[in-house]
C-alpha cells in the first residue's frame, strides 16, 4: 500500500517537483518493489493492455493521474518494477521532468552520459543502430538501475527502477 497521510493513501508522483530529479527507487510515494493493484490507489489508472496480448505474463504498463503527466510505470508480478519517460507518451509534458541524476528527454547524448554515475556503459540500440544507442547504469550496491535510449544524439526514452526491468526494451511485450 502506498504512503498514508491522514489515513488515506497518498498517490505517487505528487511529491516530486518539476525541476527536482526523481529518485532511482521512487516517484512520489510509489516505490520500486512495492506491491501494486490499481484498485488500492485513490486514482484513475489506465492500463496499456499488455496482459490482453499475453494473459500468461503478469506485467502491465500504467499511466494515470497519480503519476506526473507524461510518465508511466511498469508493474510486474504485482509489484512496481520501473518508471518511464518517453517521447512517445506526452513529450510536451515529459520533457519537463528530470529523471534520476538529472537526465531528461531531449538532452544531448554526451551531456546525459556525463551525468550518469561511474560504470555507465554505452551499447548500440538493438533495433535503431547506428542512430540509436543504450546508455545503461546498474547500481552495484542494489538491484536498481537506469537506461537511457538515444536516437540521433538525443535522449528519447528513460527507464529506471529495477535494473532488469529497466533494460526490457519492449516493455511487457
Amino acid at each position: 500500500m502506498p504512503g498514508v497521510a491522514g489515513g488515506a493513501p497518498v498517490p505517487p508522483g505528487r511529491a516530486a517537483g518539476i525541476d527536482a530529479p526523481f529518485a532511482l527507487d521512487r516517484v512520489g510515494d510509489a516505490r520500486i518493489g512495492e506491491a501494486f493493484s490499481a484498485d488500492d490507489w485513490l486514482a484513475d489508472w489506465v492500463a496499456a493492455g499488455a496482459q490482453e496480448h499475453d494473459p500468461y505474463v503478469d506485467c502491465e504498463q500504467y499511466t494515470g493521474d497519480a503519476l506526473p503527466r507524461g510518465m508511466s510505470m511498469m508493474v510486474m508480478d504485482g509489484a512496481i518494477a520501473r518508471f518511464e519517460l518517453t517521447m512517445r507518451q506526452d513529450p510536451a509534458e515529459a520533457v519537463r521532468y528530470r529523471a534520476p541524476f538529472g537526465v531528461h528527454l531531449g538532452q544531448i547524448r554526451g551531456e546525459a552520459f556525463a551525468l550518469l554515475p561511474e560504470g555507465a556503459q554505452a551499447a548500440p540500440h538493438e533495433y535503431e543502430a547506428p542512430e540509436g544507442e543504450y546508455l545503461t547504469w546498474r547500481d552495484p550496491a542494489s538491484t536498481l538501475g537506469i537506461r537511457l535510449e538515444t536516437y540521433d544524439g538525443l535522449v528519447d526514452a528513460i527507464y529506471w527502477g529495477d535494473a532488469g526491468a529497466a533494460t526490457l526494451g519492449e516493455g511487457c511485450m
